[in-house]
């Protein structure tokens, strides 16, 4: 993991704001068609998913999942 935090539950609460925050001009989302929702900050490289239950699925740094954001646009 590429944050600075020194436990899994900061972690998930990094995870769990990113994901559920308000969107704002540098961050896409979109979902996909089994309801499942991605979001990528095109600032700070965050790249997550959220399950369509609710759950984060995943949650890092990334520049490369910007063609996989794009191809699931539902903008």
């Amino acid at each position: 993991m590429d944050f600075q935090v020194t436990s899994d539950k900061q972690y998930e609460l990094l995870a769990e704001n990113f994901m559920t925050g308000p969107l704002h001009q540098d961050l896409k989302q979109c979902k996909r068609k089994s309801g499942d929702i991605l979001r990528y900050d095109v600032v700070t490289e965050e790249f997550g998913i959220l399950a369509s239950k609710g759950l984060v699925r995943s949650y890092y740094r990334s520049e490369e999942h910007t063609s996989e954001l794009q191809s699931h646009h539902d903008l």
